[in-house]
């Protein structure tokens, strides 16, 4: 077993000996969990036994929130057995105590199983997630499904808002979920399952089997088909396998993808994606791609892309690719791109434009190696535009960049209006 899954098998142990079993057949038995708790967290395990109907609940916050702004985790394992979270619609952007919406206010050594929440529900808070606002600790999600809209200002995820700030290992999972419903962003950091992922040492995030189908939509910056923006972590890990994003990625400015919409100033990082496909158009202006719209000021970082599929269009202004819109200022990076394929269209009203990567920019000690790859996609702009990269370029001696490309194939058609556009 990995190292850092032996802290959750731990917490289950734990919970497993100390936690009692809560059979919750009403929405106001969950309630009243909630009402009785004390301290920061409830410590239980629950046991939805029927569909919960919130509708004459009269509940305004998320679990665990109060008005004065506290909240008090849910830590434990919650079955679902297949039941449903409905009719609980919850709008707090105009309450002044407590501004946030979701199920719970927050996840801590949590698994959730099997549990629906309806299309009949719906979140709108400054910072939201149909699930969870918050997690402040190792999280399971398994077989689980939002219908409900989302809607928020910053940290707007289909399941949760935001994980910050935690300085102990971490393992946040995700395993043959879905999200369907359409989530929707004023501000920045809007994604399909996570909105936000930031200032957290020794964490480990993976989504496996699992479906993104919900409308995503940014009114700023940060937009992703699964998560919004990955900032500023310590020995970080994110893996995305054999999962797939079908809804429309849109971001009214830059740092839009169809998986992350950007990865920011990490340092020791991993990130790999693997069997996984976008068939989401993704629209943005600057820093688009097909899977990540940009990959910047990183330290450390080590990415593997491997038979991975984009079938979605991309759309922006510059820095425009149909998996990565850009890569700048990293220090000792490594890509691997390989048995992977273009099939999107990449078009942009300006400049720098690939088929895979849009720009590859100022960055230090990088090797980048696309293998065994394809790209289909017709790729066409104003200016700078290549079948594979569109450009690379470096503003100081100590920029230093290595692009293999092997065994490799562009079969779109690449145009330049304004000129230099070639097949590679």
């Amino acid at each position: 077993m990995p190292h850092y899954l032996l802290p959750l098998l731990f917490v289950s142990f734990l919970c497993a000996s100390l936690c009692h079993t809560h059979p919750v057949a009403t929405a106001d038995d969950l309630i009243s969990l909630f009402k009785h708790a004390t301290g920061n967290t409830l410590q239980t395990d629950i046991e939805v036994t029927a569909d919960l109907d919130f509708s004459s609940s009269n509940l305004t916050l998320p679990l665990g929130a109060f008005s004065n702004g506290t909240c008090v985790s849910f830590s434990g394992v919650i079955q679902g057995n297949g039941h449903s979270i409905k009719n609980l619609k919850m709008d707090n952007t105009n309450n002044a105590g407590y501004e946030d919406a979701g199920l719970f206010c927050s996840l801590k050594d949590a698994t959730v199983e099997d549990l629906a929440i309806d299309s009949s529900c719906s979140f709108t808070g400054y910072s939201a997630g149909a699930l969870s606002v918050l997690v402040t600790g190792l999280l399971t999600v398994k077989h689980t499904t939002n219908n409900a809209a989302v809607n928020g200002s910053w940290n707007v995820g289909g399941f949760i808002g935001f994980v910050q700030d935690m300085e102990q290992p971490i393992v946040i999972s995700f395993e043959d979920c879905v999200n369907h419903a359409n989530v929707t962003g004023d501000g920045d950091y809007v994604g399909g399952f996570v909105g936000y992922i930031c200032n957290n040492t020794d964490i480990v995030m993976t989504i496996s089997n699992s479906v993104n189908n919900g409308i995503i939509t940014g009114s700023d910056y940060y937009v992703g088909g699964f998560i919004g923006d990955i900032y500023n972590n310590t020995n970080a890990i994110a893996l995305i396998s054999n999962s797939t994003n079908n809804g429309i990625v849109t971001g009214s400015y830059e740092y839009v993808g169809g998986f992350v919409g950007d990865i920011y100033i990490n340092i020791n990082m991993t990130m790999t994606i693997s069997n996984s496909t976008n068939n989401g158009i993704v629209i943005g202006d600057g820093c688009v791609g097909g899977l990540f719209g940009l990959i910047d000021f990183n330290i450390d970082m080590n990415m593997t892309i491997s038979n991975s599929i984009n079938n979605g269009n991309v759309t922006g202004s510059s820095y425009i690719g149909g998996l990565f819109g850009s890569f700048d200022k990293n220090t000792n990076m490594t890509v691997s791109i390989a048995n992977s394929i273009n099939n999107g269209i990449v078009d942009a009203e300006d400049s720098y434009v690939g088929g895979f990567v849009g720009e590859i920019g100022r960055n230090t000690n990088t090797n980048i190696t696309i293998s065994n790859s394809i790209n289909n996609g017709n790729a066409t702009g104003g200016f700078i535009v290549g079948g594979f990269v569109g450009v690379i370029y470096s503003e100081s001696d100590s920029d230093s960049v290595t692009l293999c490309i092997m065994n490799s194939a562009n079969k779109g058609s690449v145009s330049a209006t304004d000129g230099m556009s070639c097949g590679f």
